[in-house]
């Protein structure tokens, strides 16, 4: 090995008898560095570790990790100073909120950087070494929190260590990983409750808190319950007004205002009032009106007139903030505030339209307010009528086209002919997304295809490139050398690596073509295949363990059933590939590209997909528990039904569109079509009922989770598995017959729950089957669980709900003898009263409850009984009653 020297442009060097330039500008030997950092010596790691800073945050930390691991002082000291400069770095990014690119940039960057902080905790590292990286972690702004908190419910960590370490760091970082326990799963928080609690309470300084409310203003995140435990001086809204809303810092004055939104229901009027009408910065005007924009529709009424004061003064972008808060100021109807904006301030009208076609919470009022007043949107109002159709339009183009196709009367010439042409643009449009997003890889694909295997090289059977090529494949598969072997930059084609054993670091795919080959049932540990593109290779049943595909090409793979254990995928680019049945949880996909390809039963828990741009893909059986899909842009995406409304809640874009349609492009709709494109309208904001829904159920499950003793929380969660499944537990004293009906739609219990359930069916690893025709619609708790009536002892009542049309007596018969062994099992085993009553989705529809002596209705009459359902019931698995999600403006006829 030659003497190692830095250059002004590029670092040089001879390994293994190959010259190595390593620039600042991204080139590709930087990626396959482990090949030969062994074999540098002090100096030349440090002047690697120097130079990567210039190379970007996510090849530096990988260069700074290993320089942590030298047992030499110097470089250990070097890369953890390199370490701070790349956080330093990646913070100052975040903080400029002005730059909007720059602020994706670094959230990708600190996404990835602190993956490969993750990846180093595992079981077996020292204390000193889990605090290190711990501390470094949660130093990060972006994902810092999130990887530290996933470490923890990964078993990464256990929570002992992660108590000791949490309580010697700041109260900022305490706070950020005590939010990730907070948009935890109700039973995840259950295991870590009692822990956490601890975190809460040793939380001390008043800025710290303040800062973390403002900052679940700005992420539009709510305050959950579990926060009261931080003691009460450090979130007395008196002390946040004095300390902060009357600083005479513009700055400190909105964080305040921020975090006393977030402190108490309404913020008093007059204080508000008194902020907007002094004069102060635009931006603490602004943050008055997100307050008023973020709450509900009426709360504040008195400062409407001081607000419509203001708008006439204000510039375009202060007066349409000003606009918002008047809309759900509520003192007027809404057509009013929209007339008077449209007389004195007609240029807002633009903004106003384009805000709707966004389906934004503003347009939802808007469009709740049609579904109520339907004859005031006509005339001049048809505008926001038209903006709100012309969003469901951008949304959910293929909808529109069906529609169209089958509503269309054949004899309105003129309208058949707009729309003829409307559907031909949107079909133009879907096409350009489609080639747009694929067109790279038919080009690569393209490319594969030019290339031809090599003629047989004497007794070899394989075709590959050269003989050297040969030597190295044989001398892989015989594991004759324990030197490295380095592929960089090789094709290699119709290679069959079947069956074969490769657990060394030495060994690099980097930078490769692999064609037409075999790489089935292999094992493979600390290998790369960085920058490699892989054209039609059979991954299935392999297994790789702390492998890196990071920026490969995946075209036309096939890895059903294979193992990735703790592998990076950070920027690949995947197309028409199989990963049915793999088992990928951990696994990290940050900012990569995926397109037609198949994840169907795949075990994703953990992994992340953050700022990912994915097209066609299915994920459908696949166990996301955990998985990160922030900022995501998908189109065409199948998910299980039991997550999409938590996907709804994230950052994620599930109908992201690079070619849309102009206004301009809208054919004239009549009365009728307008209202067919209505009802779509109303059925895509059933998804924001889902999401409010589904939050409400989850704080009742956390409640009623705080007030079971450990025997109750047990059995709430094993009966779903006793209904979804005919397997009796040890202590019942019958088994279930196999023909009763079973199953529960889209039942797919957490890890914790399955923990729990093995724990009862004595060891046994669990794993929930996948009914085509679930006998069970829904099923919901009644009465006082997860409400304040609840108390250690109460009884637990449970609607079973089920589409009686698709069984026969006998078959109804069985499953009311199954529900009875459940109570009796109940009261024998957990001491616990436990009803089930059987439900008729169809019948309760139409509030008919037959003879029902529910004990929960005593004396009352059908209609209060559907009442006391919608108003007290949990979800606990299953579908959701429609009537749940509806807004509540919506009336029956709507909802008929």
């Amino acid at each position: 090995m030659s003497d190692f020297f830095v250059k002004k442009q590029y670092i040089s060097f001879d390994c293994f008898g190959k010259q190595y330039y390593i620039s600042a500008m991204n080139d590709k030997t930087i990626h396959n560095f482990e090949v030969y950092w062994d074999k540098l010596s002090q100096d030349q790691k440090a002047a690697l570790i120097k130079k990567s800073v210039d190379l970007g945050p996510d090849p530096a930390i990988q260069i700074v990790l290993k320089g942590i691991d030298s047992p030499h002082f110097a470089v250990r000291t070097l890369a953890r100073e390199t370490l701070k400069t790349i956080q330093a770095g990646i913070f100052t990014r975040l903080t400029d909120t002005k730059d909007k690119t720059q602020k994706l940039n670094a959230m990708k960057d600190s996404a990835r950087v602190c993956s490969r902080l993750f990846f180093r905790i595992k079981p077996g590292i020292s204390f000193e070494e889990q605090h290190f990286i711990l501390k470094t972690l949660l130093g990060f702004e972006g994902s810092g929190a999130l990887f530290a908190f996933k470490a923890l419910s990964m078993r990464r960590i256990t929570l002992a260590s992660m108590e000791k370490i949490i309580l010697t760091l700041p109260d900022s970082q305490r706070l950020n990983f005590i939010q990730e326990y907070l948009k935890a799963t109700p039973e995840l928080r259950l295991k870590f409750g009692a822990a956490f609690k601890q975190m809460v309470q040793s939380v001390k300084q008043t800025d710290a808190v303040v800062r973390f409310y403002a900052g679940l203003f700005d992420t539009e995140q709510d305050v959950d319950p579990f926060l009261y435990n931080l003691h009460p001086d450090l979130r007395d809204p008196e002390k946040i007004i004095t300390g902060f809303v009357r600083s005479d810092s513009p700055g400190i004055r909105t964080i305040g205002l921020k975090a006393l939104a977030m402190t108490v229901q309404k913020i008093h009027p007059g204080l508000l009032m008194e902020i907007l009408l002094m004069k102060t910065h635009p931006e603490v005007r602004q943050t008055v009106y997100k307050i008023i924009e973020n709450s509900a529709l009426g709360t504040y009424p008195e400062i409407f007139r001081p607000i419509l004061m203001l708008l006439e003064k204000s510039d375009e972008e202060e007066a349409f903030y000003a606009f918002k808060a008047l809309i759900v100021s509520g003192k007027l109807p809404l057509t009013e505030v929209l007339g008077i904006v449209r007389e004195k301030h007609p240029h807002l009208m633009g903004p106003i339209y384009k805000e709707i076609s966004n389906l934004s919470k503003i347009s939802f009022f808007f469009i709740q307010d049609m579904a109520l007043n339907r004859s005031a949107y006509t005339g001049s109002n048809i505008e926001i009528n038209l903006a709100a159709a012309f969003g469901m339009i951008k949304k959910r183009p293929e909808r529109v086209v069906r529609m169209l196709k089958n509503h269309i009367s054949p004899s309105n010439g003129e309208m058949k002919k707009e729309a003829g042409l409307f559907i031909k643009k949107i079909k133009q449009l879907l096409a350009m997304e489609g080639l747009g997003f694929e067109e790279i890889f038919h080009a690569a694909a393209r490319e594969m295809e030019k290339i031809e295997p090599a003629q047989p090289e004497g007794i070899f059977k394989s075709f590959f490139s050269s003989s050297g090529l040969v030597k190295k494949i044989e001398a892989l598969k015989k594991n004759k050398t324990k030197e490295a072997i380095d592929f960089d930059g090789e094709t290699i084609t119709h290679a069959d690596l079947s069956s074969l054993a490769c657990h060394t670091q030495s060994v690099c795919f980097s930078n490769c073509i692999i064609k037409d080959s075999n790489f089935s049932n292999a094992s493979f540990a600390s290998v790369s295949f960085k920058n490699s593109t892989l054209y039609q290779v059979d991954f299935q049943n392999a297994v790789f363990s702390h492998v890196s595909f990071d920026n490969a090409v995946f075209i036309d793979v096939n890895a059903k059933a294979a193992v990735f254990k703790d592998c990076s995928f950070h920027g690949i680019s995947i197309h028409n590939c199989k990963f049915d049945e793999a088992v990928m949880n951990g696994s990290f996909f940050i900012a990569s590209t995926l397109s037609k390809s198949s994840f169907e039963k795949t075990d994703l828990s953990c992994s992340s997909f953050a700022y990912a741009a994915i097209r066609g893909i299915s994920f459908v059986f696949s166990n996301l528990d955990q998985t990160d899909f922030t900022g995501v842009q998908a189109q065409f995406c199948r998910f299980p039904a039991h997550i999409r409304p938590a996907l709804l809640k994230e950052d994620i874009d599930l109908n992201a569109r690079k070619y849309q349609l102009k206004p301009e492009d809208m054919p004239k709709w009549d009365t009728g079509l307008l209202s067919k494109l209505n009802m779509m309208i109303f059925g895509e904001f059933i998804h924001y009922g889902e999401i409010k829904f589904i939050r409400q159920n989850r704080y009742s499950l956390i409640t009623a989770f705080d007030i079971f003793k450990s025997k109750q929380a047990d059995l709430f969660q094993i009966i779903p598995f006793l209904l979804h499944e005919n397997t009796a537990l040890p202590g019942m004293k019958k088994d279930f017959e196999e023909q009763t009906p079973c199953g529960i739609f889209d039942y797919h219990p957490d890890p914790e729950t399955l923990d729990i359930i093995s724990k009862y069916i004595r060891g046994k690893k669990y794993a929930p089957a996948q009914f085509k025709n679930p006998a069970i619609e829904g099923l919901f708790t009644m009465g006082s669980i997860g409400s304040v009536a609840q108390s250690d002892d109460s009884d637990i009542d449970y609607w079973v709900c089920i589409n009686e049309a698709r069984f026969s007596e006998g078959e109804i018969a069985l499953l009311e003898k199954k529900l009875r062994m459940v109570e009796q099992y109940a009261w024998e085993e957990f001491h616990i009263q436990v009803t089930f009553f059987l439900v008729d989705i169809l019948k309760a529809r139409d509030n008919d409850f037959g003879d029902s002596t529910m004990e929960s209705s005593g004396s009352a009459q059908a209609m209060l009984l559907k009442e006391e359902f919608y108003r007290a019931m949990i979800h606990v698995a299953g579908k959701l009653p429609l009537w749940s999600v509806l807004p509540t403006a919506f009336s029956k006829n709507y909802y008929n």
